[in-house]
């Protein structure tokens, strides 16, 4: 999949609110993620997870901003997050990531008690957690994005099923660090369709 890039402020998205915005195609969603080198050597090298020291007995991460996931990682300058990958996930395995979806944080308009929360995150393969989007200089934005955890069962179809193709962004990110500022072109982001 090829990745459109333009600055932030062409790019009319919604300013507030919680969305679900991403890059992606009638086949796949983008998802960003930072890696230790031999994750990310093997990844790219055998387009999935699953090699080096990937780990499905653990929690990964994974955001839909690049520039979110960039504030995080100090662009790629973190210990254990040094390369950046672009990972192209299919429609159907990103719609099970929603469906699956538990918020990582009490919230009373979804569920009745702290008890019943408390139970959903038990079980649950997949967690999400609402940030501030950032700004390619690393502005927190008004709107906010999310973070999705997958552990367990979804950590597995991710590993094995879901994840359709791996891309280096790493160079792209060393060649920007310098100077981030806030009109620096950045993969364009679309709203999802989200199933209610």
């Amino acid at each position: 999949m090829r990745i459109r890039c333009a600055p932030l402020a062409e790019q009319a998205l919604p300013p507030a609110g919680r969305r679900v915005l991403a890059t992606f195609d009638d086949r796949r969603v983008v998802v960003w993620q930072a890696h230790r080198p031999d994750v990310a050597d093997a990844a790219i090298r055998e387009q999935r997870f699953g090699g080096g020291s990937w780990r499905t007995d653990r929690v990964t991460r994974m955001r839909l901003s690049l520039p979110s996931l960039l504030a995080r990682c100090s662009w790629g300058l973190r210990g254990g997050r040094e390369r950046i990958l672009a990972v192209s996930v299919s429609r159907a395995g990103f719609d099970a990531i929603l469906r699956q979806a538990v918020p990582a944080e009490f919230e009373p308009d979804v569920y009745p008690t702290k008890a019943a929360w408390h139970l959903a995150t038990r079980f649950a393969n997949v967690s999400i957690t609402w940030h501030p989007d950032r700004g390619p200089d690393g502005a927190p934005l008004e709107r906010l994005t999310p973070r999705f955890g997958l552990r367990d069962h979804a950590l597995a179809a991710f590993t094995e099923r879901w994840v359709v193709g791996v891309e280096d962004w790493t160079a792209w990110v060393a060649d920007h660090r310098a100077r981030p500022g806030a009109a620096l072109p950045v993969p364009v982001l679309a709203p999802y369709p989200v199933e209610r």
